[in-house]
């Protein structure tokens, strides 16, 4: 908790610390605290920043399928950035799932930072959100059938 409060409210030197800090994590279990951690950030700068490590190499590919909750921390402060990210690697975020969960995992996902981003990003963005909530609802229940 406390450390969830330090990284919201982090300095550019605070965030390198904590990048340092999550770098060096030594099991899986710290790996995701810290890199969450810093992707709860409220400035967009290091918002960005640290959008870029959590789809990076810096994420180790037994800890790949950490990638998606990131975002969706990161969608909590910066939707818009989330989204952004989200639906340019969709499918590499996708391929670390397990195949029964793709479709849910998407449509929930997907569907959680949209509403987040709230009516700013929707209304500068009209054509994609009815088209894209269509399709998902439609994958979704040919996955239920």
């Amino acid at each position: 908790m406390v450390l969830s409060v330090v990284a919201r409210v982090a300095t550019p030197a605070e965030f390198e610390q904590l990048h340092a800090i999550a770098k060096g994590a030594r099991n899986e279990t710290e790996l995701r605290r810290y890199y969450r951690a810093m992707l709860l950030v409220r400035d967009p700068a290091l918002a960005k920043q640290a959008s870029e490590i959590a789809m990076s190499d810096e994420i180790p590919a037994q800890a790949a399928d950490l990638r998606l909750p990131l975002l969706a921390a990161l969608g909590d402060a910066h939707p818009a950035l989330a989204w952004d990210i989200f639906t340019k690697n969709v499918d590499g975020l996708m391929r670390t799932m397990p195949t029964s969960r793709r479709s849910f995992l998407r449509i929930g996902v997907a569907g959680a930072i949209a509403l987040a981003a709230g009516a700013p990003y929707r209304q500068a963005h009209p054509p994609a959100a009815p088209f894209l909530c269509t399709a998902w609802r439609r994958r979704a229940r040919r996955c239920m059938t």
